[in-house]
Order: C-alpha cells, then sequence, then structure tokens
C-alpha cells in the first residue's frame, strides 16, 4: 500500500505541471474572424464579426446546400452562467443558446461549454477552431 501511495505522488508530480498549460483569454480582438472546426470534416465555419454578429455555416447532408444560421455574440467575463458556472462567451442564434468557456491555446480558440445543453442540434458542445487566414472580416 506504501508503495502504491509512493507511485501515486511521483505520477502527479510528473504529470500535474504537464496539465497546466497556460492559456491566453479570448477578447474581441483576437475572436474576430473566421474559424473552422478543426475535429471536424463537417465544413462547419464560424464568423465573429467586430459588431457582436454571429454566423455559423455548415453544408446540409441530405441536399446540396449550405445553411446558415445568423446571430450574435457577446465576450466578456462572466457573460452567461449554467447553475454555478459562469462562461465568458454567450452565442445566440434563433432559439439556439450557448454558454462556453473560451480560451486560446496557442492559435487554437477552444470553446469548452458551460453546464449541460438539450435541443441545440448539436451546436452547443466543446469545440476547438482554427482561423482562417484569408478574407478580411470586417463589420455584418
Amino acid at each position: 500500500m506504501r508503495k502504491a501511495r509512493l507511485i501515486y505522488l511521483l505520477l502527479l508530480t510528473i504529470f500535474v505541471p504537464i496539465l497546466s498549460v497556460a492559456a491566453d483569454p479570448a477578447t474581441m480582438s483576437n475572436i474576430v474572424g473566421r474559424w473552422n472546426d478543426s475535429e471536424t470534416r463537417s465544413g462547419e465555419e464560424f464568423m465573429f464579426y467586430s459588431t457582436g454578429s454571429f454566423a455559423l455555416t455548415f453544408p446540409r447532408t441530405d441536399v446540396p446546400v449550405t445553411k446558415r444560421l445568423d446571430g450574435a455574440y457577446q465576450l466578456g467575463s462572466n457573460t452567461c452562467n449554467v447553475g454555478d458556472a459562469n462562461g465568458n462567451l454567450w452565442i445566440v442564434t434563433g432559439s439556439i443558446r450557448c454558454c462556453y468557456d473560451a480560451y486560446f491555446l496557442a492559435d487554437v480558440l477552444v470553446l469548452d461549454i458551460v453546464g449541460k445543453t438539450l435541443g441545440t442540434g448539436g451546436m452547443c458542445k466543446a469545440r476547438t477552431l482554427k482561423k482562417q487566414l484569408s478574407r478580411k472580416v470586417g463589420a455584418s
């Protein structure tokens, strides 16, 4: 038992510092732009405009059409909450409401969903987004 505890403590001292990666906060200046979901090949594209407008485009699987959902977002400390959990990114489009904890790891925008969401058609889920460098983004 003592040996197992020693091994456990040793593993904690090795892996905990590795898992504590510094993350940069998401701000209006670095979130604005066109983003692709980096984990899927779904073709989903997220667009954050400097005006606070938001758009999500994605190809439909049943017909050769691209669908677009327009809405708005708000970014700031404790912008949204689900129960006791707080998020800094609130996205609203149609009847869908998503609360995220948004931050950067390197050049990847990480969106961690805050709380449980039901009936959102798969939009409100944890995501990692990669910025598209082409096409300048301005007002919507």
